[in-house]
């Protein structure tokens, strides 16, 4: 799927269908944070939070496919960490 990172897709293979994971959604075009909301709930997913460009989400692995097929998709990605740099001393 072009909107799945290799690492995702490789979760995808190997996941059990009603594996879970945390995701995030990046809305593309003109799409509104509701009109997706509703669309990621049509195809099974939950919404944990919502705001324009990013919606995160937690799906399963038999599910996601629906997810990632949305119109207005423009990437499915895993959550980062940030990490602080810290200057050496």
């Amino acid at each position: 799927m072009a909107n799945l990172s290799p690492r995702l897709e490789a979760w995808l293979d190997q996941a059990k269908a009603d594996d879970r994971r945390t995701l995030i959604v990046r809305v593309g075009g003109s799409t509104s944070a509701e009109r997706a909301k509703r669309d990621l709930l049509g195809a099974g997913a939950e919404v944990e939070s919502a705001g324009p460009g990013a919606i995160v989400i937690v799906v399963s692995a038999g599910r996601l496919p629906s997810v990632a097929s949305l119109p207005w998709v423009a990437a499915v990605e895993e959550p980062r960490t940030l990490q602080l740099k810290v200057p050496k001393s």
